[in-house]
């Protein structure tokens, strides 16, 4: 009987730490994904300043 408690418990905690590592997970993507616009948004930035230093 403790051996099934025991791995229910394990069940349960398996499951927890997979939702908390997918939670987790969709926060990097996001992060990611909102750094690489912030780059990109640099990177305009930079390229229209050297069109216009260009173009002096």
């Amino acid at each position: 009987m403790a051996q099934n408690r025991q791995g229910e418990r394990d069940r349960a905690q398996a499951t927890s730490d997979y939702e908390t590592n997918l939670g987790a997970k969709k926060e990097i993507e996001e992060l990611m994904e909102r750094l690489n616009n912030i780059e990109l948004q640099k990177l305009d930035k930079i390229i229209t300043l050297l069109e216009n230093m260009n173009q002096d």
